[in-house]
């Protein structure tokens, strides 16, 4: 019996910065992924296995080969090959941020059947704020049939903009834990410094200011640690003017530029503390859910400084695999680094525990199983 194809909708195929989208879709088994999007990047990086993705015998000219790879392409809403997935057995269509949601109402009005939308964070605090966002989020849940978020945070925003909560399921942030290999993180001694990294986008509720803040405050009592930054954003100058103003390149080093999954994965195994103090933006843009670093930091074994933000509690255990602070609070996201600093016995428990956790309600391989349950229940199975 063929597999039910579920298009997988997005205006681009694979951010690095969503892997927490790419390892859903490659896990899909028990039905058939069609990729489709404007634009695909980085698929050297994030690889699609051929026998996951559904690959049309008709209107060939629409596929983009790579590697053996196939998927489909368009160039815009408006210029999708219609008439080609018209005779495509599509059942379902699961669309990837809010924005995506609503311009895949005009493929659920051609085609009929489901709308599964997923709601990832800036889709759910900023776009709200605009009337003309609220209109068209009116008619996407009106219209929507399933809407999916990573935790209790985020589905209680949704139910505050209008989202029926009846249609709101909660579908956590999946880790490929497989690749990710566990190391436990051991004291070091005097002539080694403490790794302490940082890898996020510059923008304001990222936190960069915040860890910048909280580490000189750390200096004063201790001073065997290095911050390791690594990102790119519209704040670079903010963050380069912060750090020469306040003279701490001694023992912060800002490391600009795009970095691969792989890279990404090489910089993380070689930190002993993840740092990450998300914060509410000032024109209200949050993490929705929570950062896929900060799993991916636990499944590697090490220990995180974060924040009480959105739905970063619900994905670690406070005070057990990390230590959270208010948001915007310095002096306390600096007594959070200090006690890692000067505790560091603690780091391999607070691995363990952070892995095991992960292990138990992040792992891609059960929560693929949840999903697909998700578009059974909406296809009628």
């Amino acid at each position: 019996m063929a597999k039910s194809i579920v298009l997988q909708f997005h205006r681009r195929f694979f951010a690095t910065t969503e892997t927490f989208i790419y390892n859903y879709i490659v896990k899909l088994s028990r039905v058939q992924p069609l990729c489709y999007a404007r634009r695909y990047i980085n698929l050297s990086d994030f690889p699609i296995e051929s026998k996951k993705i559904f690959t049309p015998h008709i209107c060939p000219s629409n596929l983009c080969s790579r590697a053996g790879q196939f998927i489909l392409k368009t160039s815009s809403i408006n210029l999708l090959p219609l008439k080609c997935l018209d005779k495509t057995p599509i059942k379902l269509i699961h669309a990837h941020f809010g924005p995506q949601g609503v311009a895949a109402l005009k493929l659920k009005a051609r085609w009929g059947g489901p709308l599964c939308t997923t709601f990832y964070g800036y889709d759910a605090s900023l776009r709200p704020q605009q009337k003309k966002w609220i209109k068209l989020y009116k008619k996407l849940f009106e219209n929507g049939d399933l809407f999916l978020v990573e935790g209790a945070f985020m589905k209680q925003r949704l139910i505050d903009i209008g989202c029926p909560e009846k249609k709101i399921k909660i579908q956590r942030i999946a880790i490929p834990l497989e690749k990710i290999s566990f190391r436990p993180r051991y004291p070091k001694n005097l002539r080694n410094k403490v790794n302490i990294v940082f890898c996020a986008t510059f923008v304001e509720k990222k936190g960069h200011i915040h860890a910048l803040n909280a580490v000189k405050l750390a200096r004063k009592q201790n001073k065997n640690f290095v911050l390791h930054i690594y990102g790119s954003g519209i704040l670079r100058n903010s963050i380069i003017k912060f750090i020469n103003s306040h003279n701490l390149n001694e023992y912060v080093h800002l490391h600009e530029g795009l970095l691969t999954y792989s890279e990404y994965l090489n910089i993380m195994n070689k930190a002993d503390i993840f740092i990450h103090p998300s914060i509410t933006a000032k024109n209200g843009d949050t993490e929705g859910g929570a950062p896929t670093t900060i799993l991916e930091a636990q499944a590697m074994g090490i220990p995180v400084v974060s924040t009480f933000h959105a739905d970063i509690p619900n994905i670690v255990v406070p005070g057990e695999s990390a230590l959270l602070s208010p948001e915007k609070d310095d002096k306390l996201l600096a007594k959070n680094l200090l006690l890692l600093l000067e505790n560091q016995l603690c780091w391999k428990k607070m691995g363990e525990i952070g892995r095991d956790f992960v292990e138990k309600w992040h792992n891609v391989n059960n929560e693929v199983i949840s999903l697909e349950d998700k578009y059974f229940t909406l296809m009628g199975y």
